[in-house]
């Protein structure tokens, strides 16, 4: 009894089938890296930005707070639709090794036992396990494809709902950066006030030099009030050695 061509193109068909939808399978679990890695992209965005969004006020702080809330809500659907899309489900497979042995098995001596010769019982022996594992490849892949099929739509689902939230969160990170910058940049010119308590004085050459605000010009240069002061001189002007000062009083006690 010849091969059924058929048969042997409908097997080799399933079987391609069949493998693809199992591999679909693992599909799944190789998407998980991606779903982390843009998780803490969002979550290290945030704890850059944490201290400035702390400090917005106004109006800032209210759009910060929207955009903060549907980031939490996409981020939240995301995860749900990927814990859907990576629920266990039921595959299923073709029979057991041992099981296909012993109904093989079954079959040759079957078709032995109706007075048919080795060779005629063994070819439809074959021709009957092969279309019992076409049934079983057809079942097999119908069944598999719609759980595939449904895994792939919540993974297509969650991969949107993260993306949005991703998108949410860079706003988010720009809104800080330039509510932050606009006050850096409008605080304006630095006014008298604001400048450090420290100016110049100007001595008797000209010369500049550096006096704190507030301070007696005349304490800071050699000869002024602190030296009169410190002399007893009184209101003579300059602080006098004390040679010149004793042939001072030398002379007007000889006139």
């Amino acid at each position: 009894m010849p091969p059924d061509p058929l048969l042997e193109q409908l097997e080799r068909t399933l079987a391609d089938s069949y493998k693809r939808e199992i591999e679909a399978e693992e599909n799944v679990w190789r998407s998980l890296p991606f779903f982390a890695a843009t998780l803490a992209l969002q979550f290290a965005g945030l704890a850059q930005a944490r201290d400035w969004l702390l400090a917005m006020q106004g109006n800032a702080a209210l759009v910060a707070i929207v955009l903060l809330v549907l980031a939490g809500g996409s981020t939240a659907l995301g995860l749900l639709f990927l814990a859907q899309s990576i629920a266990p489900a039921e595959f299923r497979y073709l029979s057991r090794e041992t099981e296909l042995l012993r109904y093989a098995g079954a079959l040759r001596e079957q078709e032995r036992s109706v007075g048919r010769e080795v060779a005629e019982a063994s070819a439809a022996a074959l021709a009957s396990f092969r279309a019992t594992l076409v049934a079983q490849y057809a079942m097999a892949v119908d069944h598999n494809r719609a759980i595939n099929r449904r895994r792939a739509t919540r993974r297509t689902r969650a991969a949107l709902a993260i993306l949005c939230s991703v998108l949410l969160v860079t706003a988010l990170v720009a809104l800080t950066l330039g509510t932050n910058m606009s006050h850096a940049t409008g605080a304006g010119p630095i006014h008298d006030s604001q400048k450090p308590a420290e100016s110049t004085r100007a001595t008797e050459s000209g010369a500049i030099r550096p006096g704190l605000l507030g301070e007696d010009p005349a304490a800071a240069r050699p000869g002024g009030k602190a030296g009169r002061t410190a002399d007893g001189g009184g209101a003579r002007g300059m602080v006098e050695p004390q040679g010149g000062g004793a042939a001072a009083r030398g002379a007007a006690a000889g006139g």
